[in-house]
């Protein structure tokens, strides 16, 4: 399962048994015996060839499902965002269930203003639950329909907002189920929800905010909620704003790798969950991250902690994540509680490589506190930063936690640190580095650890204490850590004087490691305090002793009159500001007759030394100790450079230690011996007791070295020295050595190490590490004194450091895109060739000579930028940089990737002529077909096929590329014809398109008009013309009735009926006055709608009126509703919208009736045409229609007249520029 880029699989037979291949957006290779079985990983096509015959896989992105012989991929069209039906997401869920095969829901969509389509469930959608198939809902296919519309993220949103309570937004119930690319949001529930499943992969999604990624809009659960299962995978997803949790994951064997939870898109802002981040509930053996830069997890602005495991969640890895803090980690977000929790019975789990800060309010970095009864065991934390951030080419950037490490109840057996190269934590900037509290959290190790320094030891980053140990807690070990820059180095506070077992040992505390240079704790270097007993600090053994130096106070400071059983052994203690060790903290404390007295470590009477002589080639002193009667004490003796100012010793180098048992009188003497040191060194002691307390004293007065007699052969004593990998050290194995009688020492031999070399240079010896080398060497080297029988032999110990080299080359794991594949598609990722894999990479576009500009990187991911094209360019250069953010250390290389050529679908079809006679026999050529595409050269075929606007597709046929009519077409039957043609390239892409075929009318001659219209009072008057047919646009008044005349006006009634296409809106009532002039005021019809060539016009708020002499049909709200093709929209119309001048005005204009212009009789003559407009229609008319005067003005002395009439009057539009009727005046 190889995460991405061009993977190969050599199978020795037909690819019989193949499973789900995790290709990434690579070329997946399957070689089998009967030929070469391709799969391209990307947006594109991808094909098997097998034993049983070609099989397609279409459009599966990041996974491609390898099938067996002789099954297909089978895929189900999201092409409505209804919430049911054809063609919705609920219908092809269902139908994908069915399936008896793999299954691709894909989008086909058309996208809103926003660059989106959205879909809106009104209840639970159907669970993936086919029973033996996997089902892929693959949102990245409708960029791959529509184009990348939202270059900000996924184009399909899936919107719970009108969905009842409790509903999840996609529901997975059995195995090997995938969900890419959706916006999920504002659902009851969680947004993908996963009950006992295995193989799950849900990737790319956004879980929780809008479909740009930058503003809430939570589901009221969790992002996904992972109900027991295994071996899912969750990447690249952005879970944030939810109610509930992020990652709510329980099962086994899962990968979460590179996703934003809690934050924006970018990573710069928190959106942040109301719960964890990441909940691990009874989860094992998965993985949070990983070791590559991509994987990390970034996890910020969490309502409880980043990253909660609890009840047996055990032998899982959580590595390489930002935790608490932004993707630069120069701004401390947090989280509400921890940003790693662990809570009760978790066990074996591995905390590794990651930033962790932000955390206060009196949380930790790492929390280890359960509850009672339960157990917290076995964890290990290593190589995280916590409470401070490595920043690229700049020292490390503060990102405090009230705790970086927080150790309560139940947390035991539990490890900080460790002893392999790279396994220190660096702890800084904290309130307490590391915490432990109570009696329940026992035997817990802190090894190995930079806590209160940089990586390196060499720059302080203090936590106000670095270690501190209370509350009862036992069986704890403190060891080879680094405690420098702190207030506090240690600090152990006891509990009613329970045994507290701690060991503190190998500790550099207060100086930078592995030399001499200062980097003081401001206080203590370690306090031993509240009644604190047994504690055991330093020991004989190699590596035991403590190095404590440069304290602002005293270096090691036991306190309280019950603190007890503090032995200090074997440490170099020396240039603290108070005493190296203080009993009370108090300054010296004197002897006292008989040590009867109490207090801290009952104030242990210290020895007292008789001298430091050297003779014979040997240093001789005496130690005098008033102590406990019949008691066995151990004398420790220390030399160094200077003694404190008190005169009390300063232990810089331990020289060995003696038994001493006092007498009945409690006074004991001790003479011993030891290797010769130089003259004025100061010479000091401690005493412990050996009684079963094991309190040990401060150091005794110093006394100076001083030379009797030099002896006779030089003494050599043997050295250490350390270095750095590949680097050689010159090492003056001289300057400890006693001469003797005699001159100078001289180098005369040097023998060979087993991992390097050692040369004399100058008196001195040379040691170079072997190449690439870590680790202990040794070897031995000979000297004299002039007097070759006085040649002596020592040894020499080296310790080579580790260091990081750095990367030295980068990979991408897929160098091909295909073309046309959308912004934002994965390219591949980066990995770099280094030798501190296990470290943080950042990569990064350089330089400018370059086309950088196209591609983007974010948490080591090549991602595009713009829209490949082959045609355009075929391949890209990139300059990419990794970085090594730890060491600074660079690497740069020059990479191509490549731009697969894709076939691209024809982009439109064109026909020659759109214009036709009427009443001609079938087979009559209307045009040809050609495409357009931009594939030169590529051919195509054509064919009529079924969808919107394809009603007339039987009335014609298709010949090659020539369109033929298939039937005798008849202007007044239909003037306009609409089909849906098809083209198809040679790689099978395709392209749809309705054309419109207008029919020209051929004239034809109206029938005779009835001489007489006696016969129509009441009824209306028809006026027939065969030749028009239901094509035509009219408008007929009938049963008008003007009623008698008052002294100003009469009332007219009537009914309205207008007709188009054979459509009619029939008995429309309208009434109007006539005033004095015989002429209308304002009358109103009601609202209708009537189909104006084929479109239908809705007309609202309708009136009647005259202007001007000129009676108006006022349509002030009219919409013209478009056919699906054209997005079946209902627009509203304006004046230039479908008119030009003379014709008929709607919108904002009127549709004007002619001018009444008879005084008697009945005239009307029109004309008019239909001709089409780009996509749409114009309609053009002119004419006159004259209604007879109601009568004559009234003569004088008439009494009145009665106005009543009856008529009908048909009004034809469309008549191809000829006359219908003309009836002249008095007829």
């Amino acid at each position: 399962q190889p995460s991405g880029g061009d993977d190969t699989i050599l199978a020795g037979g037909a690819v019989s048994d193949a499973t789900i291949l995790n290709g990434g957006d690579g070329n997946d290779i399957i070689e089998g015996t009967t030929g070469t079985d391709t799969l391209n990983g990307g947006l594109g096509n991808d094909t098997v060839t097998g034993r049983g015959g070609n099989d397609t896989i279409d459009a599966l992105v990041g996974t491609d499902y390898v099938p067996q012989p002789d099954e297909s991929i089978m895929t189900f069209a999201v092409t409505t965002t209804a919430d049911a039906g054809p063609g919705s997401l609920r219908q092809a869920i269902l139908d994908a269930n069915a399936a008896n095969a793999t299954s691709v829901i894909k989008f086909e969509l058309v996208p809103g203003g926003d660059g989106t389509v959205r879909i809106q469930p009104r209840s639970a959608l159907p669970a993936l639950s086919n029973p033996s198939h996997p089902v892929i809902i693959n949102g990245h296919t409708q960029a791959q329909y529509a184009g990348d519309t939202n270059p900000a993220g996924p184009e399909v949103v899936l919107d719970g907002s009108l969905a009842r309570a409790a509903v999840n937004g996609i529901n997975i119930a059995r195995t090997g189920n995938q969900v890419h690319h959706l916006n999920i949001q504002q659902f009851s529930g969680s947004g993908i929800y996963a009950a006992s499943t295995t193989g799950t992969v849900i990737a790319d999604n956004y879980l929780g905010t809008d479909p740009t990624g930058v503003a809430a809009r939570g589901n009221q659960d969790n992002g996904v909620w992972l109900f027991l299962g295994n071996s899912a995978t969750i990447r690249d997803n952005l879970v944030s704003g939810n109610g509930g949790r992020g990652l709510y994951v329980r099962g086994s064997n899962h990968t979460i790798q590179g996703n934003l939870i809690g934050s924006n898109l970018d990573g710069t802002s928190v959106l942040g969950n109301g719960r964890d981040g990441i909940w691990l509930l009874t989860a094992q053996d998965s993985l949070v991250g990983g070791a590559q830069s991509s994987d990390a997890n970034l996890i910020v602005g969490s309502g409880q902690s980043g990253i909660t495991l609890a009840d047996s969640a055990n032998r899982n890895t959580i590595q390489g994540n930002l935790i608490g803090v932004d993707a630069t980690g120069t701004v401390a977000f947090g989280n509400g509680r921890s940003g790693v929790r662990f809570s009760s019975n978790t066990f074996d789990n591995i905390v590794r490589d990651n930033v962790i800060g932000g955390h206060g309010g009196g949380f930790a970095g790492v929390e280890l506190v359960g509850a009672g009864g339960t157990r917290i065991e076995r964890n290990q934390l290593l190589g995280n930063w916590i409470g401070v951030a490595p920043i690229p080419g700049s020292d490390p950037n503060p990102v405090p936690n009230s705790y970086g490490v927080s150790m309560g109840v139940a947390a035991s057996q539990n490890t900080i640190g460790g002893t392999q190269p790279g396994d220190a934590n660096v702890i800084g900037s904290n309130n307490t580095g590391v915490r432990i509290n109570g009696t329940s959290p026992t035997s817990n190790s802190i090894l190995g650890n930079y806590i209160g320094t940089d990586e390196f030891g060499a720059q302080g980053i203090g936590n106000g204490t670095g270690i501190d140990i209370s509350g009862g807690s036992s069986g704890n070990e403190i060891r080879d850590n680094t405690l420098s820059g702190n207030n506090i180095g240690v600090r152990i506070l006891g509990n009613a004087g329970e045994d507290l077992d701690t060991l503190i040992q190998g500790n550099t505390v207060g100086l930078v490691p592995a030399s001499a240079t200062p980097l003081p704790n401001a206080q203590y270097g370690l306090l031993i305090m509240n009644d604190a007993v047994g504690v055991t600090i330093g020991g004989l053994g190699n590596g035991e002793g403590n190095t404590i130096a440069y304290s602002g106070g005293p270096g090691i400071a036991v306190t309280g009159d019950n603190t007890s059983r503090v032995t200090m052994r074997g440490n170099a203690i020396y240039r603290n500001t108070g005493l190296d060790i203080d009993l009370g903290n108090d300054g010296v404390t004197p002897n006292d007759n008989g040590d009867g007295d109490s207090g801290a470590n009952d104030k242990q009477n210290k020895p007292i030394l008789a001298g430091a002589l050297i003779d014979n080639n040997r240093l001789e002193t005496q130690a005098v100790l008033s102590s406990t009667p019949n008691t066995t004490f151990r004398i420790d003796f220390f030399a160094g450079d200077s003694c404190d100012s008190s005169g009390f010793g300063e232990g810089a180098t331990f020289l060995g230690s003696g038994s001493m048992t006092t007498n009945s009188g409690g006074n004991g003497q001790l003479d011993i011996n030891f290797p010769p040191i130089p003259d004025g060194q100061q010479v000091t002691a401690t005493a412990t007791s050996n009684n079963g307390n094991g309190n040990t004293s401060e150091f005794s007065e110093c006394v100076s070295v001083f030379t009797l007699s030099p002896p006779a052969a030089p003494q050599l004593t043997p050295d250490t020295a350390t270095t750095n990998e590949d680097t050689p050290v010159t090492i003056d194995v001289l300057q400890n050595d006693f001469r003797g009688s005699g001159s100078a020492l001289t180098i005369v031999a040097v023998g060979d190490p087993q991992s390097g070399t050692a040369q004399i240079v100058d008196n001195q010896i040379v040691y170079t590490p072997d190449a690439n080398f870590s680790g202990g060497d040794s070897f031995f080297y000979s000297a004299h004194n002039g007097n070759t029988a006085n040649t002596r032999q020592t040894t020499v110990r080296v310790q080579v450091t580790e260091i990081v080299d750095g990367p030295s080359d980068i990979l991408l794991t897929s160098d091909t895109v295909v073309e046309g594949s959308p912004s934002g598609t994965r390219v591949g990722r980066f990995t770099a060739v280094t030798d501190g894999s296990t470290r943080f990479l950042s990569f990064s576009l350089v330089g400018s000579d370059n086309d950088n500009s196209n591609f983007s990187v974010f948490l080591g991911t090549l991602r595009l930028a713009t829209v490949p094209d082959f045609e355009t360019k075929s391949s890209y250069v990139l300059d990419v940089q990794v970085r090594d953010i730890v060491t600074n250390q660079r690497f740069s290389k020059r990479l191509t990737v490549n731009v697969t050529d894709a076939n691209d679908a024809p982009t439109a079809i064109n026909l020659s002529n759109n214009r036709i006679d009427e009443n001609q026999s079938a087979g009559v050529t209307v045009g040809t077909l050609s495409s357009q595409d931009v594939d030169a050269g590529d051919s195509h075929s054509y064919a009529l096929v079924d969808g919107s606007g394809s009603d007339d597709n039987a009335k014609f046929r298709i010949n090659g590329s020539t369109l033929q009519t298939n039937a005798l077409l008849d202007f007044e039957e239909k003037p306009v014809y609409s089909i849906r043609a098809r083209t198809t390239d040679s790689g099978g892409a395709t392209f749809e398109k309705i054309l419109l075929v207008s029919v020209n009318n051929l004239p034809s001659p109206p029938d005779a008009i009835p001489n007489t219209l006696s016969s129509c009072s009441g009824n209306p008057i028809t006026l027939i013309d065969r030749g028009s047919g239901g094509g035509r646009v009219l408008v007929r008044i009938d049963n008008v009735v003007i009623s008698n005349k008052t002294s100003n006006s009469c009332t007219v009634t009537g009914k309205l009926n207008i007709t188009t296409n054979g459509s009619t809106v029939s008995n429309l009532n309208f009434s109007g006055d006539v005033n004095e002039r015989d002429q209308f005021r304002t009358s109103s019809i009601p609202d209708f709608t009537i189909s104006i060539a084929g479109l239908p016009l809705l007309a609202r708020d309708v009136e009647v009126a005259y202007n001007n002499e000129r009676p108006h049909l006022h349509i002030t709200r009219p919409a013209l509703q478009m056919p699906a093709e054209f997005g079946g929209l209902s627009a509203g119309l304006s004046v230039p919208t479908l008119i030009d001048s003379g014709g008929i005005r709607i919108g904002s204009g009127t549709i004007n009736l002619p001018t009444i212009s008879t005084k008697s009789g009945f005239e009307m003559s029109l004309t008019g045409s239909l001709s089409p407009r780009g996509e749409g229609f114009q309609i053009d008319a002119d004419g006159t229609i004259a209604i007879p005067n109601i009568g004559k003005k009234k003569s004088a002395g008439s009494t009145g007249r009665t106005c009543e009439i009856s008529a009908g009057v048909t009004i034809f539009a469309g008549a191809q520029n000829q006359t219908v009727m003309v009836i002249a005046a008095g007829e």
